[in-house]
C-alpha cells in the first residue's frame, strides 16, 4: 500500500498570519525572508494519508529529543531577528486595534444562521489539498472529526526557552487545557506518559533539528511533510497537525507548533487558536466573527463565538464521521439553543 492509499489522514493546517496587509503593507527582509506584499493567508501543508497505529510511543517525548548542534552559525542570528520581527508585529497589530482579548462580548448578538454556516465551514472542510506532491490551499469537504478518548498533552520545550518562560508557557497551556475540557467535556490534562497531543515550543534552529523527532512521534509521516511543517516562513506564526481515521472521524493524535520567538500576546494567541483547532475545528473562515478562526488577527483569544463552536462540536447529538448534510439539522437545533441562551444573557 503506498503512502497516499493508507488509512489515516493527517489534516495539516498552517496558520498564516498576515501582519502587513493589516499593519504595514510589506514584510521586512530578514535573512531568508523575502520582502513581499501579503494579501491573503498562506499555508504550506494540507492533508496526507498515514498508516494506522500512530498512537503513543510508550516513552516520554524528551527521550526522543536530538541534541545535535545548531545547523549553522546564522541560525541563532536568524532567531534573534525573528524575535525582533515578531515583537514589531505584535506592537503594530495592537496599535491598530487587533489582537483583542475581550472575547467579542461587545459585538452584536450572534445570529443562528451565521453560527450554522460558520460551524459547517470550520468543521467540515479542510484548508488544503495534496496536489503534485505538494500541499496547496483548497477548500476540501471532509467528515466531522472529534476526539473519542482522553487527551494527554505533553509540552516539548527547546533549550532556547528559559526556565522562567517555560513555567509561564506551561501555566498558560495548562489553564487553557482546563478551559477546553470544560467547553467540550473531554478528559484533557498534561501528561508525559503515553501522550497523544504534543505542543512544541521551539526556535528556528530547534525546529530544523526536530524533523527526525517529529517522525518518531508520528512514525508514518514522511520526511518531506515533517520538514515542510517545521520550516515555515516567518509570516506563518504557528500551526497544528491532527491525525484522524477518515472513516470514523476519530482524531488519534495532534501536534501543535508554536515558535519560541513570539512575544507574550502572540504566543498566547497561538496557544488558543491551535490548541482549539486541534480538537476538530480545523478550517478557518473569513466569515467567522467574532472569532480567532479566520486569520485576520482581530482577536487574539478564544471568543464567545468560538466557545459555541466547540460546544456544538462536542455535543453528543453530533457523531464522528457525519457529513455536513447529515449534521446540518442537528447543528441548527444546537445553534438555536446555545445562541438563544447566550443572547438572552447579554441583553
Amino acid at each position: 500500500m503506498n503512502f497516499f492509499e493508507r488509512t489515516f489522514t493527517a489534516q495539516i493546517r498552517n496558520r498564516a498570519r498576515d501582519l502587513w496587509a493589516k499593519a504595514a503593507g510589506t514584510t521586512p527582509r530578514f535573512g531568508l525572508f523575502e520582502k513581499s506584499n501579503l494579501g491573503s493567508a498562506v499555508a504550506l501543508l494540507g492533508a496526507a494519508s498515514l498508516l494506522a497505529g500512530c498512537a503513543g510511543t510508550g516513552t516520554t517525548t524528551a527521550q526522543h529529543l536530538d541534541a545535535r548542534p545548531a545547523i549553522s552559525n546564522s541560525s541563532s542570528t536568524e532567531s534573534e531577528l525573528l524575535t525582533e520581527y515578531y515583537a514589531a508585529v505584535e506592537k503594530r497589530l495592537v496599535a491598530k486595534g487587533y489582537l483583542r482579548t475581550d472575547g467579542g462580548y461587545s459585538e452584536a448578538p450572534l445570529a443562528v444562521d451565521d453560527l450554522v454556516a460558520n460551524f459547517e465551514r470550520q468543521a467540515f472542510y479542510d484548508e488544503h489539498a495534496f496536489r503534485n506532491g505538494r500541499f496547496v490551499p483548497a477548500q476540501v469537504k471532509s467528515v466531522l472529526r472529534k476526539w473519542n478518548k482522553p487527551v494527554r498533552i505533553e509540552i516539548v520545550f527547546g533549550d532556547s526557552v528559559s526556565p522562567q518562560q517555560q513555567a509561564l508557557d506551561k501555566e498558560n497551556i495548562t489553564e487553557f487545557a482546563v478551559r477546553l475540557g470544560d467547553l467540550t467535556g473531554l478528559d484533557i490534562e498534561l501528561s508525559d506518559s503515553e501522550p497523544n497531543y504534543y505542543v512544541l515550543i521551539l526556535n528556528k534552529t530547534e525546529q530544523l533539528n526536530f524533523v527526525g523527532q517529529l517522525q518518531v512521534l508520528l512514525p508514518d509521516i514522511s520526511e518531506r511533510v515533517a520538514r515542510d511543517y517545521l520550516t515555515s516562513e516567518a509570516r506563518q506564526f504557528c500551526s497544528a497537525i491532527t491525525l484522524y481515521d477518515r472513516r470514523k472521524g476519530e482524531i488519534q493524535n495532534a501536534v501543535v507548533l508554536i515558535k519560541a520567538e513570539h512575544p507574550p500576546l502572540m504566543k498566547l494567541a497561538c496557544i488558543h487558536e491551535e490548541m482549539s483547532q486541534a480538537l476538530g475545528l480545523v478550517n478557518d473562515s473569513k466569515m467567522a466573527r467574532p472569532s480567532i478562526f479566520n486569520d485576520d488577527e482581530e482577536f487574539a483569544l478564544l471568543t464567545v463565538h468560538d466557545e459555541l463552536m466547540l460546544k456544538i462540536l462536542y455535543d453528543s447529538r453530533l457523531e464522528r464521521g457525519m457529513t455536513a448534510d447529515d449534521a446540518r439539522p442537528i447543528v441548527k437545533s444546537l445553534a438555536s439553543e446555545l445562541g438563544a441562551s447566550l443572547n438572552s444573557e447579554r441583553i
